[in-house]
C-alpha cells in the first residue's frame, strides 16, 4: 500500500484526500439543505467532484515523487496500521470537537446501568433522524477528562450540589466537546442536529444533572433487574475474579456510602456487592420526588415483553413521531447482546439469571434488597412499581 504513511506520520496524500473528503461532504450537505434538486443529480455531481479532487492530489504527489522526493509512502509492518489508525483517530477526534455544537438542552439522554439494555435502547432511538450516539460518555477511561475532578464510577452527586467544574465539564460534554474513540457512528455527527447521550454510569447524580439542564426532551432513566444485571457482569471477563471486599468509592460524596459501612463490610461475595452498587446508584433517582416526572423510568422488562407500548409511551411525552420501522427494530437484540434467546423466547432472556445462582446466592443478594427496603424487583422476573416505597433505609 503506498502514499499512507511516511517517517512515522500519516503522509500528506491521503492526508489531503481526507481534508477534501470531509469538506465535500460538508459541503454536499449544505447544499442539500438550500437547493431543491434531485438526490441523484447532488450524488452524480458530488461523485464527479470527488473523483476529480482525489485524481488531481494523486497526480501532484506522483510528479513530487517523479522530481526525487522519497516515496516511503509504504507500509511495512502490521504495526504500522495500528499507528495509522491511532493518527487518523486524533485527526477525526479534533476535527469534530471543533465542528459540535449542539444545544444541550436538544439532546436525548439515556441514564441507565451496565449491561442494563441501554445500548439497545439507543440503537432503536438512533431511528431518529439526524442524530448520532454519544457512548459511554462517563466511562473513567484513562484520557476522560471527569478523572480530573476526581469522579468515581458510578458518582454520586446530591441534586442541590453546587459543582461548577462538574457543570462546566457536562456543558462542553453535551455540546459534542469530549467526543471520544468511545463514540460510535463518528462522522454522523458532522450532519447530527442532536446527540443521544447514552450513560451506563449517570443514575446517581440524574436528579443533579436535570438541575443543571432544562432538557427539551424528557431523560430516559433505564431499570433492569438487579439480579439480572449481576449475572451478566459475572460473566464477562475480568469479573470472575476473587472476592476480596467491598470497596467504599474513593471520590466527592462518598459519605453516602460511609452512612452503610457497616452493612458493607459483612457482603461476602461479587454478587452482593454487584446488587449493592446496583441499589447505591438506581435507588437514587427512582426514590426521588420529581421520578417520573423529570425522567421517564422504563422498566427493562417492560421495554422487552412490550416494547410497541413503552415506546410510545416516551415518543408521546417527547411529542415526536414514531420513526419508521422502530418496532420492527425492537423486536432485535443489540450489538452487544450475544444471546439468541432474546428473539427466540423474550422470557428466558429475562429469566436467564435465576439458572445461574443457586438459593444460597439468590438469598445473599435478596438481604441486599430488603436492606434497602427495594419492592421494585425481588426472587421474581418481573419489576412490581407499583409496589414501590419511600426509602426506610436512605440509599
Amino acid at each position: 500500500m503506498k502514499w499512507i504513511w511516511r517517517e512515522g506520520r500519516l503522509a500528506w496524500p491521503p492526508l489531503c484526500v481526507a481534508i477534501f473528503t470531509t469538506g465535500l461532504i460538508l459541503a454536499f450537505d449544505y447544499c442539500w439543505r438550500i437547493i431543491k434538486a434531485p438526490f441523484w443529480q447532488f450524488a452524480l455531481a458530488g461523485a464527479a467532484a470527488w473523483t476529480i479532487g482525489v485524481a488531481v492530489i494523486m497526480a501532484v504527489a506522483v510528479a513530487v515523487g517523479r522530481r526525487g522526493a522519497r516515496r516511503s509512502y509504504e507500509l511495512k509492518k502490521k504495526s504500522d496500521f495500528s499507528a495509522f489508525r491511532k493518527n487518523a483517530n486524533w485527526y477525526k477526534l479534533k476535527f469534530l470537537r471543533r465542528w459540535c455544537d449542539f444545544d444541550p438542552e436538544e439532546n436525548l439522554v439515556i441514564s441507565a446501568y451496565e449491561r442494563g439494555g441501554s445500548t439497545w435502547l439507543a440503537e432503536l432511538l438512533r431511528l431518529i433522524p439526524k442524530t448520532a450516539v454519544f457512548t459511554e460518555p462517563l466511562y473513567l477511561g484513562e484520557l476522560n477528562p471527569f478523572r480530573a475532578l476526581n469522579f468515581s464510577w458510578n458518582q454520586y452527586i446530591p441534586e442541590d450540589a453546587e459543582w461548577p467544574e462538574a457543570a462546566e465539564m457536562f456543558e462542553a460534554m453535551m455540546r459534542g466537546k469530549l467526543l471520544s474513540t468511545w463514540t460510535s457512528s463518528t462522522y454522523s455527527f458532522v450532519t447530527a442536529d442532536r446527540m443521544i447521550l447514552k450513560f451506563c454510569f449517570a443514575n446517581a447524580l440524574l436528579p443533579w444533572l436535570t438541575r443543571q439542564f432544562n432538557f427539551k426532551y424528557t431523560p430516559i432513566c433505564l431499570v433492569r433487574h438487579p439480579f439480572a444485571i449481576a449475572a451478566s457482569k459475572l460473566n464477562l471477563l475480568g469479573w470472575d475474579q476473587p472476592f476480596d471486599g467491598y470497596r467504599i468509592p474513593d471520590g466527592p460524596f462518598k459519605e453516602r456510602y460511609l452512612e452503610h459501612e457497616a452493612f458493607f463490610s459483612g457482603i461476602r461475595t461479587q454478587a452482593e456487592a454487584l446488587v449493592a452498587n446496583w441499589c447505591m446508584a438506581a435507588l437514587v433517582p427512582l426514590r426521588n420526588n420529581r421520578n417520573n416526572q423529570d425522567w421517564i423510568t422504563v422498566y427493562y422488562e417492560n421495554l422487552l415483553t412490550d416494547p410497541e407500548n413503552e415506546l410510545r409511551r416516551i415518543f408521546d411525552r417527547w411529542q415526536l413521531p414514531v420513526p419508521d420501522k422502530l418496532y420492527t427494530r425492537a423486536g432485535r437484540p443489540s450489538s452487544t447482546t450475544q444471546n439468541p434467546t432474546f428473539t427466540d423466547d423474550k422470557h428466558k432472556q429475562l429469566a436467564k439469571w435465576q439458572s445461574l445462582f443457586d438459593k444460597d446466592q439468590i438469598a445473599r443478594m435478596m438481604s441486599v434488597l430488603e436492606y434497602f427496603n427495594v419492592e421494585e424487583y425481588g426472587s421474581d422476573v418481573y419489576p412490581h412499581p407499583q409496589r414501590a416505597t419511600k426509602e426506610k433505609v436512605k440509599a
